[in-house]
């Protein structure tokens, strides 16, 4: 036990919650050998077998199962001593946020290079992958989403609204068009809900994980597509289509409790509330339907 090395909890964590090697591999950001020897590394030291090794991903043993909760509370205590040591921290450090992309791009990326340039000091990452970041596990340190946060510890404000309509192209807008999907990623969100509800049971032709994916599937004659209306503004083939109308969903800035007094989680959190205060009206407008040709 003497040359126990607590980093090691965090490839377990990694396995236990991915069951998987390459997907631990991809949280942590290392390669499968790397998670694999501190693993055995881990389970030498403790004298305890932690995983099964199956063909199809790794299991926690009983042992394994038992020292998880031991396991998630150090790494609760870690992440709170890190949280703490933002609050005395200069204006400096790195910053990581997640967002979608169609945000990230359309405004994050302006309002992120302008605060960049006030403060030389802070380094941002910038995250845009489908799936939201767990910030209760220190996956990020700020989040802009589209909807209230689950998770607990958390805390949120609401930015703006975000108009949705659905899409399909401009001669098709009036035909039986099938709905396109929102895949696994969405499941339980309030647009799949509502999506749910419109389908009736008819199989959607497609499912896609993001706005991007579905606005061009939309364009070449998939189907209709759920889309914001601002990122479907500037592709003039597609109107809405009649007959639907989604609800505006909230987007919200969201930071662990802990964390909302660091000076450059603060400073970063009120550029964005500035920012998003501004992008309100294009973000939330809704146009007309269109008529016929």
């Amino acid at each position: 036990m003497a040359s126990f090395d607590w980093n090691d909890i965090r490839f377990f964590l990694a396995v236990a919650r991915d069951a998987s090697l390459s997907a631990a591999a991809r949280r942590l950001r290392v390669d499968h050998t790397t998670v694999a020897r501190r693993i055995a590394a881990l389970e030498a030291h403790l004298g305890l077998h932690l995983f099964h090794r199956l063909p199809r991903g790794w299991k926690l043993t009983p042992q394994g199962q038992a020292l998880l909760p031991q396991a998630e509370r150090l790494e609760a205590e870690a992440l709170s001593v890190g949280r703490a040591a933002l609050e005395v921290g200069p204006l400096t450090g790195p910053i990581r946020l997640t967002a979608p992309p169609i945000l990230a791009n359309r405004v994050l990326l302006p309002a992120l290079h302008a605060f960049q340039q006030k403060n030389p000091g802070i380094t941002l990452e910038l995250d845009t992958s489908a799936f939201p970041l767990n910030l209760s596990q220190g996956a990020a340190d700020l989040a802009v989403r589209v909807g209230w946060p689950q998770e607990t510890g958390l805390i949120a404000r609401k930015l703006c609204d975000i108009a949705y309509g659905v899409y399909a192209r401009t001669e098709l807008a009036e035909a039986d068009l099938p709905l396109l999907g929102l895949g696994d990623g969405w499941q339980g969100s309030s647009q799949q809900t509502w999506l749910d509800t419109q389908r009736a049971g008819r199989l959607a032709p497609l499912a896609a994980g993001d706005v991007s994916t579905l606005l061009a599937a939309a364009r070449l004659g998939w189907g209709a597509a759920l889309l914001p209306c601002f990122a479907a503004a500037d592709a003039p083939d597609l109107s809405l289509v009649p007959g639907h109308q989604p609800p505006d969903r909230p987007l919200c800035l969201i930071l662990h409790a802990d964390v909302r007094r660091a000076p450059r989680i603060r400073a970063l959190a009120d550029h964005l509330i500035a920012t998003f205060t501004a992008a309100a009206p294009m973000l939330g407008q809704r146009p007309p339907v269109r008529e016929s040709p």
